[in-house]
């Protein structure tokens, strides 16, 4: 039969090719019932918390749709539909759960897809967001790939997209598919979850004893029944820290340290979370782990969220969004770009010193610097002004660009 088929469709001059489903797709590996080790590392805090923070980050930030004038300088396309669509949301979405999804998706697994529609004039009306988990990419074989999106709402009925409908958003692709900072840094995620969930065993069989109660004789079980309970109502817990403890007839403690192999553990723990920190782009300070920063190094950290992890994952979502929905026409003048100035903005005394040297200098307006801080426009405050002692020098071109009242 297969043959036949074949014999077929070579008559035609076509060949069908369809890749294999691997056990490790999102899809078959939910109906089997199991984890895959992306979902599991997915689970440590350190890679969650990075996750939350880039996801919330562009998510809060306004996506604006700008577009080049003639003079260079950049104007908001707020006639354009995509301007729309990234400020106020969908028809079924805000703005914030639209960004939140995709980067979700795009920092989580490596890849982000959404539905687009457009309307008869090629403009965006629309776009959904499609769940990761939900969808199964096939490739054709031709060149063509056939999207199959699982809808969780309508009993996991499948919907088949092609390629002009769905938007793929892919972090460094390899053979077609996304890959997440999980994948890319394999060895160390492995390594950071056999880390927990050796001490997740630890846990469930019981961590060692606190210390021990030894007297110089045989006692009875009842006598040590109420000397094990004394001692863990009065002088266990941090509540109860510092209460001095009487012990009779020859009874001694000897508390036990931590010993070698669990402060490794405890060490070997604080360790991989930086690798997983490291893993996201994301500095230490950002994530939770506080270990060697400073009031200063806090200030820095921010700075270095915005350029090496913020920008470059926005700059790769906003840029696909972009060449999906814009004509090659379209994107010679329109970009879209997150404003993360808020975060490296610095503190109101920072903000108040270099607006008023950029009003006093005349690059920006009195009203221009209020805007900034959300505050109402003034009467005359449109002007841009300088110091009175300031003042342009004269040029003459004859003079081969030197300055009038230079010496030689």
């Amino acid at each position: 039969m297969g043959s036949f088929k074949d014999s077929i469709m070579s008559f035609f001059g076509k060949s069908e090719k369809r890749s294999s489903i691997g056990i490790g797709d999102p899809a078959i590996t939910r109906i089997l019932g199991n984890h895959s080790p992306l979902e599991t590392a997915t689970n440590l805090s350190t890679a969650s918390r990075a996750i939350s923070l880039i996801s919330g980050a562009y998510a809060s930030s306004d996506a604006t749709l700008y577009k080049t004038a003639k003079g260079g300088s950049p104007v908001e396309a707020d006639t354009h539909a995509l301007y729309d669509l990234m400020l106020n949301g969908t028809r079924d979405l805000s703005a914030y759960e639209l960004k939140h999804a995709l980067m979700s998706d795009l920092v989580t697994y490596g890849e982000c897809f959404a539905h687009v529609e457009f309307d008869q004039n090629g403009k965006p009306t629309n776009l959904t967001p499609l769940s990761w988990n939900n969808m199964i990419v096939e490739f054709l074989g031709n060149g063509r790939i056939v999207y199959r999106w699982m809808n969780p709402l309508f009993n996991f009925n499948q919907t088949v997209y092609g390629q002009s409908d769905i938007l793929h958003v892919k972090h460094r692709p390899f053979n077609g598919r996304g890959r997440s900072p999980i994948q890319l840094a394999a060895l160390s995620m492995g390594i950071a979850v056999a880390v927990e969930d050796a001490t997740s065993t630890a846990a469930q069989s019981g961590f060692s004893a606190g210390g021990i109660l030894s007297a110089p004789g045989a006692i009875s079980d009842e006598t040590a029944a109420r000397l094990q309970k004394t001692v863990q109502d009065n002088f266990s817990g941090t509540d109860k820290a510092g209460r001095v403890m009487v012990a009779g007839d020859g009874i001694t403690l000897q508390q036990f340290a931590l010993s070698a192999k669990d402060s490794e553990l405890v060490a070997n723990r604080q360790f991989n979370a930086y690798l997983v920190a490291q893993a996201y782009g994301t500095p230490p300070e950002t994530v939770g782990l506080p270990f060697n920063s400073s009031w200063g190094s806090a200030q820095q950290s921010d700075i270095q969220l915005v350029s090496h992890c913020l920008n470059p994952w926005s700059q790769l979502l906003n840029q696909s969004i972009t060449a999906f929905v814009l004509s090659p026409r379209e994107r010679r003048t329109f970009y879209l770009a997150s404003d993360y100035s808020d975060m490296t903005s610095g503190t109101l005394q920072d903000q108040a010193a270099a607006y008023a040297s950029l009003t006093t200098s005349g690059i920006y307006t009195k009203n221009e610097a209020r805007e900034v801080f959300d505050l109402p426009s003034l009467p005359g405050g449109d002007a841009l002004t300088t110091p009175f002692n300031v003042a342009a020098i004269p040029h003459d071109p004859a003079k081969n660009g030197q300055q009038q009242g230079a010496t030689a």
